[in-house]
């Protein structure tokens, strides 16, 4: 089965990702967006407004839409964390929440979305934009296991991570983890 899953396109950013629209809209199988599409806390104002178009339009194209960090944990409440595709065994996250601590971490986004604290928000900002390498280890696959075992999950597809080319791993007793890098992809399950 064919998904269209798009991630990462960080638009508003200077490391954004192009897509096409109309690939989107045109796809006739499932689409899921893994979020992390668009920077409303960093973008410069004067692209909010086409930022804005641009996010709608995407989600009325998209059948999922899933939570982010990017995209303001605050304002993502109703969204789900997880979408578990049941045919396939699949389960999609955008993959924020495999990081360690990862609690901490969505209490310290949710403190920068609130603007407390934008110096540090700004430095990992910088920091994260300037290694831009993949952080996914050990940890990462041991938490993907969990969460697939708790879904009854075969295979974890996720973004997050931006890795340069599709990280694909098969695992001890057949389970499989995806991590897309940045854009849109069609993943055949």
């Amino acid at each position: 089965m064919k998904f269209l899953v798009i991630n990462d396109l960080h638009q508003g950013m200077r490391h954004q990702k192009e897509y096409d629209l109309e690939q989107i809209r045109n796809f006739s199988g499932l689409k899921i967006n893994l979020g992390d599409n668009f920077d409303y806390k960093n973008c410069l104002k004067n692209d909010l407004l086409n930022l804005a178009w641009l996010d709608r339009e995407l989600s009325a194209c998209c059948n999922v839409k899933l939570q982010s960090n990017h995209e303001g944990i605050t304002c993502q409440n109703d969204l789900a964390e997880f979408y578990f595709h049941g045919e396939t065994k699949t389960l999609f996250t955008h993959g924020h929440i495999l990081k360690k601590n990862y609690e901490n971490y969505k209490a310290d986004c949710q403190t920068e979305w609130q603007g407390t604290d934008r110096i540090t928000h700004a430095l990992k900002g910088i920091f994260n934009s300037m290694l831009r390498v993949v952080h996914f280890d050990s940890y990462n696959i041991d938490r993907a296991c969990e969460l697939m075992q708790m879904y009854n999950a075969d295979t974890l597809v996720c973004g997050h991570f931006h890795p340069s080319e599709t990280i694909d791993r098969t695992l001890l007793r057949g389970k499989r983890i995806i991590v897309l890098p940045q854009g849109v992809h069609e993943v055949e399950l």
